[in-house]
């Protein structure tokens, strides 16, 4: 089986990369990351983004979209930046509450995304959604007890990716492995992030992520073929924890 490659979320470098984000492009590809999902563009022309990129030899893994910008009014502008860019995943790294804080906004959220997912399937790309705590906390509907996110992806193709952040699911007190079980195939990308005591200021492997059970999955089951690492919380410099974390894998076997 061959190795799964490790790229880098750019918000791990949030603030430098307002300062010089082609700089922190050529920091991840310094740290050993094969490529970067982005997390905003600082309004550089996306053909630009994309010659750094080669020049460092990286690819593009993904982005953040923002929902509103794959909503009709804008999705055609934001594919054209993104195929210029050379991007194929667009992942929606958060809906609001009131788009899924109960069954009903779930279900309605859904057939929204079904449209995102159909739109740029035709133009070869791919979006999803990125989990965070309140996605995979439990919610009742009616005498059922699921969550946001079981309900978004029941409802959903099966090519809308499934982006588990393996930190935030611990930190809603919740499992992988149920996901992964119940959504085989669709764990596309998976965002590397560790939490533990309350914190995600850890570097990976020194939290409560079950490691060795998260990269079986992606690697039997999960489909996966990208890994992210995010840094959300720093102990040391941001470049630093970004490279750190990248050496730990790397040290795994990663």
């Amino acid at each position: 089986m061959s190795q799964i490659p490790v790229g880098l979320q750019l918000y791990s470098l949030r603030e430098a990369c307002a300062k010089d984000f082609y700089a922190c492009i050529r920091q991840a590809a310094a740290a050993g990351y094969a490529g970067v999902e982005f997390a905003g563009f600082f309004d550089q022309p996306a053909k630009e983004v994309r010659q750094v990129l080669e020049d460092c030899g990286l690819k593009a893994y993904g982005a953040h979209v923002g929902y509103e910008l794959l909503l009709p009014d804008k999705i055609e502008a934001t594919m054209d930046y993104h195929a210029d860019l050379g991007n194929r995943r667009l992942v929606i790294p958060y809906i609001w509450d009131p788009y899924r804080e109960t069954p009903e906004a779930c279900r309605k959220t859904a057939g929204v995304l079904t449209a995102m997912v159909e739109t740029l399937r035709a133009r070869g790309m791919e979006t999803g959604y990125h989990t965070h705590k309140c996605d995979v906390l439990p919610m009742r509907d009616g005498d059922a007890v699921t969550t946001a996110y079981d309900l978004l992806l029941s409802l959903t193709p099966r090519d809308f990716i499934m982006q588990l952040d393996v930190g935030n699911v611990v930190e809603a007190g919740a499992e992988s492995g149920p996901f992964f079980r119940r959504y085989p195939g669709r764990a596309k990308q998976l965002h590397l992030k560790e939490y533990g005591r309350g914190t995600f200021k850890l570097p990976i492997g020194a939290g409560d992520v079950p490691w060795a059970e998260i990269f079986n999955y992606a690697k039997t089951i999960g489909g996966t073929d990208q890994y992210i690492v995010e840094v959300e919380s720093y102990w040391d410099d941001p470049a630093e924890c970004a490279a750190q974390d990248r050496s730990i894998l790397r040290n795994m076997g990663v």
